[in-house]
């Protein structure tokens, strides 16, 4: 869900990833099994369009630019034109 605005840090587009389930390295589906236990993570969106989106974690401490030092706070998802041949690669064996 991707949303513009956001309180404190930087203005502009947020993307919230929420999930309660994992597909582990041997394809097993692992739940949250409880409603508490459903992870929820809010990006800041510094690009987008529609084969590529550029985000980065907030700062624990709210200050500096995330898109300076080492990379460690950015996120880059690509579109993949055969996601479940993808992920069966990485399966482990």
């Amino acid at each position: 869900k991707m949303r513009g605005g956001g309180a404190g840090g930087r203005e502009g587009a947020k993307l919230e990833i929420s999930y309660l389930s994992m597909i582990d390295g041997t394809g097993k589906e692992i739940l949250a099994g409880k409603e508490e236990n459903i992870k929820v993570v809010e990006l800041d969106v510094w690009f987008a369009n529609e084969r590529a989106i550029v985000c980065s974690a907030p700062r624990e401490d709210g200050e500096g630019d995330p898109l300076s030092g080492d990379g460690s706070d950015v996120m880059l998802f690509v579109a993949e034109d055969n996601l479940d041949e993808e992920l069966e690669k990485l399966r482990a064996a």
